[in-house]
C-alpha cells in the first residue's frame, strides 16, 4: 500500500535529515532539515501512530518544484 504526503514547495532537495520522531496526539511527528540548494528548510511530517512505524520506508522523489516524501506501509490481515 503506497501513501505519499505532500511535504512542502521546495526547491530541489539534495537531502533530508531527519532528527527524530515524537508521538503527539496519536500521531508520529517526525522531525527533520531539509538541505536544499539555496538554503535549509525545518519540516514535521505527521503520521498517524496506528501505521506499523517500523515497517515504514521513506523514499525522497524530487519533483522540481516540489518535494514529495513517499512512505510504504502494510497492515496485516
Amino acid at each position: 500500500v503506497f501513501y505519499f504526503v505532500n511535504v512542502l514547495n521546495l526547491l530541489v532537495s539534495d537531502a533530508i535529515i531527519f532528527l527524530g520522531k515524537e508521538v503527539f496526539d496519536n500521531s508520529v511527528i517526525f522531525l527533520g532539515v531539509a538541505v536544499c540548494q539555496e538554503s535549509s528548510f525545518f519540516l514535521f511530517i505527521i503520521i498517524p501512530e496506528d501505521l506499523p512505524i517500523p515497517n515504514i520506508f521513506l523514499i525522497l522523489s524530487i519533483c522540481s518544484p516540489k518535494v514529495f516524501l513517499f512512505y510504504t506501509s502494510y497492515s496485516p490481515s
